[in-house]
């Protein structure tokens, strides 16, 4: 089935009147007027699993899991609620969903499974998968190292930190993400 469509009847079954605009995102009122949307990159459905990351123009952000005709809710951890939220990655992967987001400070790398929201956190806005492993670097200025950071899913265990260098080799070196909706096209 196609994604879009997916989403659109999951919230039509919830009473929810959404158009798909532009090919870029879905958008609907909600009860109180206040405009809602789900961009087409923060969506996943993979089999009977369904997920997406919404936001509104009121900063509010909703991350849905659909699956085992259940659904889990949950709000992304931020440092302040009026402040952007971006969603990086949203992605089924084996059995449980990943998803990234980038708040006013921090990148959150979320591993959900069974309704449980697992997460790890770092101070920066440089990241790259490769397969099972996240290569991330903190904030940093021109006299720190240039040391990337490494992290295996699912269980968000930290692995020993490798050099640029040996980053490079892997083709594993972290690149900023940034809040950019062009971005998303």
């Amino acid at each position: 089935m196609d994604t879009i469509k997916a989403v659109l009847d999951k919230l039509k079954s919830e009473g929810v009147n959404a158009t798909y605009e532009e090919k870029l995102r879905i958008v609907w009122k909600d009860q109180f007027n206040r405009e809602q949307y789900i961009y087409k990159t923060d969506i996943d459905y993979l089999d009977d699993k369904l997920s997406w990351f919404q936001s509104s123009n009121n900063s509010e952000f909703l991350l849905r899991v659909f699956e085992s005709g259940g659904v889990f809710n949950w709000i992304p951890i931020t440092y302040n609620y009026s402040e952007p939220c971006d969603c990086h990655l949203l992605e089924f992967y084996d059995d449980y969903l990943i998803f990234i987001y980038h708040e006013k400070h921090d990148v959150y790398i979320c591993i959900i499974k069974n309704h449980d929201v697992t997460h790890f956190k770092f101070h920066g806005d440089e990241i790259k998968r490769k397969n099972d492993t996240f290569f991330f670097r903190e904030y940093r200025s021109k006299e720190d190292s240039n040391d990337v950071r490494r992290l295996r899913i699912p269980e968000l265990f930290e692995l020993e930190t490798i050099t640029e260098e040996e980053a490079k080799k892997e083709n594993a070196v972290p690149e900023t993400i940034g809040y950019s909706v062009l971005a998303r096209v």
